[in-house]
């Protein structure tokens, strides 16, 4: 029945998408954040929307006219997102280590986000489609977090698997709404009506209920750093402790009782048992990085290869705790980075971590550039003006998470940064200075 509806839903929007590009690029990243193998439970059904709505966009694009725009993608961010993945590709190309199939799908995944980049940059004309695409995908995260809320009620603690295949880890669930709740935070100061502003908050305590419930420290870390960036760089330091506040109260009664058990184990203790080995072991694997990198400072070991090349190093950790060591290096299963910045370091070397480092500043820069055109009196500019910080607030939370954990295959990422690089423009025109 389900595969019958979802089918129905497919044909009944072809035409809608070929008279409107844009809807379909909505769709797409609807789909792929709520993924059709949750709808599917676990299965393989509806797996194909994700290829029909890419070709049905490229198409609908072509017919309207629109890659005659292809000069906005000409933007630092997308030059940078290109030359990271040439660095994944080179490094896989040169690498020692046997290639495998994960490496050819994630390497596929960022491919297809880029190529999905192209789209969002040539098919969106005005500040208005900025939001009608920023409000879908928070329709799309507030409708997983209640998923997530119930899952965790039914007993999926840490609420594992919400993301489907692509983001399914609870690190990184905790870091894509780390990455989406700021942007609900300019709504909460830019609705115009006082409704607006009540469902706001409440989209915004579902979503920190979710961060909660997954238990995810680097989440938690990252949350919180998203809305201190967020209360300075929009000089509503007093609004928002008192909308933090209200969330807050709004959360208490779901907060789980192993919650700050966990979050405690963020510094590591002498005793290594299964809730802090986890947190006791990054030391050990950001230290197995660097040597990676030192031994292979360019190009790197390949792309997902630090399971594998980690255990080069082993007997160099031979002081280490008997239960830790079994830990770290660990034959099944092999323990990844847990740092997205020493992953890139490790495996793609400095050809790759240098341009995903010079997007984190390029992009944390012109959010800060942003906030001097404040106090505005003008409501569309000051809208333009939140959603610009909301957007750096939010990515500068999620940068902060990806240090305790992997993230390069999560695809929402680079389709935020697009949407930032957009609306940055789109700000900087109406700011009268150069972005």
């Amino acid at each position: 029945m389900r595969s019958i509806l979802l089918m129905i839903f497919v044909l009944a929007s072809v035409p809608f998408v070929f008279r409107r590009p844009l809807l379909g690029i909505i769709i797409y990243l609807g789909f792929c954040i709520v993924r059709p193998e949750m709808l599917f439970w676990g299965g393989d059904g509806g797996k194909y929307i994700f290829r029909f709505y890419y070709c049905l966009t490229i198409i609908s694009t072509l017919a309207s006219g629109n890659f005659i725009r292809i000069r906005q993608v000409q933007q630092p961010e997308f030059f940078l997102m290109l030359w990271l993945v040439a660095a994944i590709v080179a490094s896989i190309l040169f690498s020692t280590y046997p290639q495998f199939d994960q490496q050819y799908y994630y390497t596929l995944e960022i491919i297809k986000a880029i190529g999905m980049c192209v789209l969002i940059y040539v098919n969106i004309k005005t500040i208005n489609e900025i939001y009608v695409v920023q409000n879908s995908v928070i329709i799309c995260f507030t409708f997983m977090g209640i998923w997530g809320i119930m899952q965790r009620i039914y007993g999926n603690f840490r609420v594992e698997g919400l993301g489907g295949d692509n983001w399914g880890d609870s690190n990184g669930v905790a870091g894509l709404f780390v990455l989406i709740f700021p942007v609900v935070l300019a709504k909460i100061f830019t609705s115009e009506k006082n409704r607006d502003s009540f469902i706001s908050v409440i989209i915004a305590a579902i979503m920190v209920i979710l961060i909660v419930c997954t238990e995810s420290r680097s989440g938690m870390l990252g949350l919180i750093a998203s809305v201190l960036i967020f209360g300075f760089a929009s000089g509503k330091i007093l609004k928002i402790l008192k909308v933090s506040l209200v969330i807050t109260l709004i959360t208490l009664p779901f907060v789980p009782e192993t919650f700050l058990e966990r979050m405690m184990t963020i510094k590591p203790t002498n005793e290594i048992d299964e809730m802090d080995s986890s947190a006791a072991s990054r030391l050990i694997l950001w230290k197995a990085g660097l040597m990676i990198f030192v031994d292979n400072p360019i190009l790197g070991t390949g792309f997902m290869t630090f399971p594998e090349a980690k255990m080069k190093y082993e007997n160099q950790f031979q002081y280490l705790d008997n239960n830790l060591h079994s830990i770290v290096f660990r034959t099944e299963n092999k323990k990844v980075a847990h740092n997205t910045y020493i992953q890139l370091l490790a495996d793609c070397g400095l050809l790759g971590l240098l341009p995903f480092v010079l997007l984190v500043f390029l992009i944390m820069w012109k959010g800060s550039r942003t906030y001097r055109l404040l106090p505005c009196n003008e409501y569309e500019m000051n809208k333009r003006i939140m959603y610009m910080i909301g957007n750096t607030a939010g990515m500068g939370g999620y940068f902060t998470s990806i240090i305790f954990m992997d993230s390069l295959g999560m695809g929402m990422v680079f389709y935020q940064i697009v949407l930032f690089s957009i609306l940055s423009r789109f700000t900087s025109e109406k700011g009268n200075f150069s972005s």
